[in-house]
């Protein structure tokens, strides 16, 4: 394993850019070809429109967590919702697509800026390309702007911190290192775990280093303790003051609980592993064999009295808490793998620079840097091939199905761009392709049925059957009808979308008896009954 240069191996965006501007521009030109899906399809996971509409209601007014996004997440994703729509418009996907791509970016080069300072150039080409390809990886909706992929961006820059901090044992860097940390878990809740990988790496690093002592371990641990805490904190302070700390925990921390206790009473562990992990494994080899080999000789080269060369035992703990994150609830959908990709793009990019700059007696194959880029494009290849063909709102290939666009059109003209509607369903497309605000706080309808077997035999480990039926979700519903007063309501479950013809509206009396009393059955279009409503 190379020595590394410390404080002297200066990194500059700059710098790299002047050295390879020819490099640079394919790689960025690669990154841009690979989402080509972002220019053809509007949305690339339904989770997307579920952000999209709540970030709407905030732009009227609404208050997160009382009159929108009644969901699992925290608030970071709707808020950068709210923020590009407040600036480019509402249910504006492509200003969307625009910042998740620009925020790759910024997390590839972070990556890139570790991987420089670590080893050098060659590294930080490595990370950079690595990520910006595998994020597109696996399957179509790694693309979409979900949780994920903006928690990497503070996930990423707390560990670049944190080498700051252990190489130039600042207390700031430490404190600035929590912080980054912080910010991760307010996007999505298990970017928190990564907290653990910090703690114990700085815990035991004196174990392993006789240049350190236990009181400054115990520092380093208060100051990255303490940054950790502010934002969650004054998040949660923030809330209160606007009296929906209550709603807001009840959302982000009760709801999910039972979310993910439902999904692991309901699905078997090992065939989410062979049908979501091991796909994911398969379709980037090459990091997992360049980081196992990496980690191997930087185990080895940990023995010597070298300060920086710890930092290798970070880089493993923070790869294993991250695998295990995704792990939780057993759903594993492809795009929770996207938290496992700052660590493993990192450390593959360490072991793959080796090879391709022959340090340490590692002979420079031509045929290692060949078959590194041959694998890497086609990865890129394959995947963006499936996304441009790929319609996230249906997920069906080729062309969307059902075809659900003759249901938008007739929305849109039929109501005016202030009105507001309801729908039945898992099917959240229907307020960004119709731009119609949701009534009330519920995007998806998920939550309020039980799950009821259908006819598919494979269906019982399929993880959007395993749903998270809230009680405490009807009278709100009821609250937000009368209050919000939709034109239309519109059922999905006679199309079957999303797998809900097995739950027609009629069999729900709250939602049923506000539709008798209220509106009347107009019509239906592309197997959705759309219902006109008193306003």
């Amino acid at each position: 394993m190379p020595a590394y240069p410390g404080k002297t191996a200066g990194f500059a965006i700059t710098s790299i850019v002047s050295k390879n501007p020819g490099l640079l521009t394919l790689i960025l030109l690669w990154s841009l070809f690979l989402r080509v899906p972002y220019f053809l399809h509007t949305l690339q996971d339904v989770d997307e429109g579920v952000y999209a509409a709540s970030a709407v209601t905030l732009m009227n007014g609404g208050t997160i967590y009382v009159d929108t996004a009644a969901d699992n997440k925290p608030p970071g994703i709707f808020f950068i919702y709210y923020i590009t729509f407040l600036l480019f418009g509402a249910y504006n996907m492509s200003a969307i697509h625009a910042i998740t791509y620009l925020c790759t970016l910024a997390t590839a080069m972070v990556l890139g800026f570790l991987a420089h300072k670590m080893i050098g150039k060659s590294a930080a080409l490595l990370a950079f390309a690595f990520y910006v390809t595998f994020t597109a990886a696996l399957y179509p909706k790694m693309l979409a702007a979900n949780t994920e992929i903006f928690m990497a961006l503070p996930y990423a820059t707390a560990a670049l911190l944190l080498w700051l901090a252990v190489t130039r044992e600042k207390g700031a860097y430490y404190f600035l290192s929590g912080i980054a940390a912080g910010l991760a878990p307010l996007v999505k809740q298990v970017g928190g775990v990564a907290v653990g990988a910090f703690l114990l790496y700085l815990f035991i690093l004196p174990l392993i280093d006789e240049k350190r002592n236990r009181l400054s371990s115990i520092k380093a641990c208060a100051w990255f303790s303490v940054g950790f805490t502010l934002p969650i904190a004054l998040t949660g302070l923030l809330f209160y003051r606007h009296g929906i700390l209550s709603d807001a925990i009840f959302w982000t921390i009760t709801y999910p609980v039972k979310y993910i206790s439902q999904s692991a009473a309901s699905l078997d562990f090992w065939p989410q592993i062979l049908e979501s992990f091991i796909p994911f494994v398969f379709s980037m080899p090459l990091l997992w064999i360049f980081a196992f080999l990496w980690i191997k000789r930087a185990a080895a080269d940990g023995r010597n009295n070298n300060e920086t060369s710890r930092f290798w035992l970070f880089l493993v703990l923070w790869l294993l808490v991250s695998i295990a994150a995704t792990f939780i609830g057993r759903r594993m959908y492809g795009h929770y793998f996207i938290q496992i990709l700052p660590p493993l793009c990192l450390i593959a990019a360490l072991g793959a620079s080796e090879y391709f700059s022959g340090k340490q007696g590692i002979p420079s194959h031509r045929r290692w840097r060949t078959t590194t880029i041959v694998l890497t494009l086609l990865a890129g290849i394959v995947f963006t091939c499936m996304g441009i063909r790929f319609h996230a709102a249906t997920d069906t290939w080729g062309k969307p199905e059902p075809d659900f666009h003759p249901a938008m059109e007739y929305i849109r003209e039929r109501t005016e761009p202030t009105d507001k509607i309801f729908v039945w369903g898992w099917f959240s497309p229907v307020y960004v392709y119709s731009e119609r605000a949701p009534a009330t706080r519920f995007i998806n309808a998920s939550l309020f049925v039980s799950y009821r077997p259908g006819n598919d035999p494979d269906e019982n480990n399929r993880s959007d059957h395993t749903w998270a039926h809230v009680p405490e979700a009807w009278p709100m519903l009821e609250a937000d009808l009368k209050r919000n007063k939709p034109a239309l309501i519109i059922d999905t479950s006679p199309g079957n979308y999303k797998n809900f013809g097995r739950y027609p509206l009629k069999d729900y009396p709250i939602l049923h008896d506000y539709a008798e009393q209220n509106c009347r059955l107009e019509t239906r279009v592309a197997g959705m009954d759309i219902y006109r409503c008193v306003t």
